[in-house]
């Protein structure tokens, strides 16, 4: 379950598809004084339609107008972000790597390149990378419940099984309060079902197993059209000796798969 990109981008960020020449020395600004700024997430205004670009799936298009784009010094952190992300969406994650590590080095307060880094480190499989951007990122905005998701499934990488129930436990808490919100239920109903599962997957790690079944009969009814959720509560329910059950719900999941060509 890829997930979404979160909505707290709205941004800016240099020059030919693959990021472009760096900028001169005499162009940036000392690092200090970039460290020093205060940590900021949204996209300068001139960047949002490419922004918006990525999300609708233009990745190649969109990085070569980013890289002929001109834009001032101290925008050049969020243009290296944004290819980096076209990246990301693209499942190229060196590639990505590579621009995100620049956007934090030109622009060390725009929290959204540690976030993407850190998921695209996790996805490549370097969760040493991974948990330190994370980090970087809470550090500065410690109740963002995707944050603590992305910091929770390293912690699940790494075995750290209290970690990840302290985050995950956390990002769902934060996650049902905007779920009662009328207006932000469906995108929490997604977070939390993806949440939930992952819980599940914690829990049998824990050899809590009933727990692990409960949030998968809830994960079910939140992000109904998941196969990799139905499959889950399939195994889990079979490991209770709940046949029935089981086969329906394996049943679900093999119906979504096949209604996906897979």
């Amino acid at each position: 379950m890829r997930a979404c990109l979160p909505l707290f981008l709205f941004v800016s960020a240099c020059s030919s598809e693959q990021g472009g020449p760096a900028p001169s020395p005499a162009q940036l600004p000392p690092t200090a004084a970039q460290s020093n700024a205060q940590p900021r997430e949204a996209i300068a205004a001139e960047l949002k339609p490419f922004y918006a670009a990525i999300q609708s799936g233009q990745l190649g298009p969109t990085r070569e107008a980013l890289g002929k784009l001109p834009l001032p010094w101290n925008k050049e952190g969020e243009r290296s972000f944004l290819i980096g992300l076209s990246f990301y969406e693209e499942k190229l994650p060196q590639e990505a790597l590579r621009h995100f590590a620049r956007a934090i080095e030109l622009a060390p307060n725009f929290l959204p390149s540690y976030y993407y880094q850190g998921m695209c480190a996790l996805d490549a499989g370097d969760t040493g990378l991974a948990a330190g951007a994370f980090d970087r990122y809470l550090a500065a905005k410690p109740d963002h419940p995707s944050a603590l998701f992305g910091r929770a499934l390293v912690a699940l990488e790494n075995d750290e099984l209290l970690l990840a129930r302290q985050h995950l436990s956390r990002a769902i808490e934060l996650t049902e309060l905007r779920f009662k919100v009328d207006s932000q239920r469906a995108d929490a109903a997604n977070d939390l079902g993806r949440y939930l599962a992952r819980m599940a997957d914690l829990c049998v790690r824990e050899g809590k197993p009933s727990d692990a079944r409960a949030a998968l009969e809830r994960a079910v009814t939140l992000v109904p059209d998941y196969p990799e959720v139905w499959s889950k509560l399939a195994k889990v329910a079979r490991d209770a000796g709940d046949e029935a059950r089981a086969q329906a719900a394996q049943a679900r999941a093999d119906e979504l798969l096949a209604a996906r060509g897979r």
